[in-house]
């Protein structure tokens, strides 16, 4: 099995211990094998999906699986972002999507991050309500 197979297996299986440090320890040293930007591309979706599994988890400030996904170009990861976002609102998805809405972003992205604010806004609370309005009165 090729090292980022076993990287993107080694991620879907992952679960916090709720020591962030210790956390944060092995995901680092799980993305060792993740070098290119396709590697990135492959291990995207595993991260997404770790954080929708455990989505008050604290997995570092901002943490190697913010900085990995952050690696690839903000109109690639955005749009997956925010699918993994509406999907399950959770707390690392949150600081990623309000990472990029402090960035100059395009029109067109911009207004999906605030549309799918507002959509996850209108959910069932997921804890996030106050820091969504927060960031929508600050945009």
């Amino acid at each position: 099995m090729p090292a980022i197979d076993q990287t993107i297996a080694a991620l879907t299986i992952f679960e916090p211990t709720g020591v962030e440090d210790d956390d944060v320890a092995r995901l680092d040293e799980m993305l060792d094998t993740v070098v290119t930007p396709e590697h990135v591309e492959a291990v995207a979706p595993a991260i997404l999906g770790l954080f929708e599994r455990f989505p008050s988890a604290l997995l570092g400030s901002p943490g190697p699986l913010v900085h990995c996904i952050e690696r690839l170009p903000i109109a690639t990861f955005l749009p997956l972002v925010l699918d993994s976002f509406r999907k399950r609102p959770a707390r690392m998805t949150f600081w990623m999507v309000d990472r990029c809405l402090r960035e100059t972003l395009p029109a067109p992205l911009r207004l999906d991050v605030l549309r799918t604010l507002r959509e996850v806004r209108r959910g069932p609370d997921e804890g996030l309500h106050d820091e969504i309005d927060e960031l929508l009165a600050a945009a």
